[in-house]
Formats: structure tokens, sequence, C-alpha cells
């Protein structure tokens, strides 16, 4: 049963600082990101690590703005033409 509560990655607000990122990218070096995904999946795939970074983070102690910035950094690494 599908249930209508249920909160898809893509609809969380980080999903949009990620979209936004790999829309500032080149074409080229969006394509060669994506590879062979889609970009919803590629996004949806950097939300789970921005939330298991964000989890890892808390665990270790550190506080909520801390952990934010900890996952944001981690979910990004990558995204970006300065990282190519």
């Amino acid at each position: 049963m599908n249930n209508s509560y249920e909160i898809s990655n893509l609809d969380l607000p980080v999903s949009r600082v990620i979209r936004v990122a790999l829309h500032d990218l080149s074409e080229e070096y969006r394509k060669s990101i994506l590879d062979k995904m889609t970009e919803n999946e590629f996004v949806s795939h950097r939300v789970d690590i921005y939330l298991e970074a964000l989890e890892t983070a808390m665990h270790n102690g550190y506080d909520e703005a801390g952990a934010k910035e900890i996952a944001l950094k981690e979910c990004l690494a990558g995204v970006s033409e300065a990282d190519e």
C-alpha cells in the first residue's frame, strides 16, 4: 500500500540546492557527472548522501548547524567544476 504521507528525496529542500549546483555546471561537465543517471536519480542519490552524513555528524556530537554544514559539503562534493 502506498503511503500518501511519504516524502520523496526530491521533496526535501536540500534537493533544490543540489539541483542548482548541478545546473551551474557546464553542459559537458554535467553530462560527465550524470553519466547514465537521470537528473532526478542523481539528486535523489545526493540527498541520500546528505541524510547519511547528517546522521553521522549528529551522532558524532555536532550541533544541528554544524551537522548540516558537514552534510551539505559531503553531498555537493564533486558537483563543482573546481572539483574536476
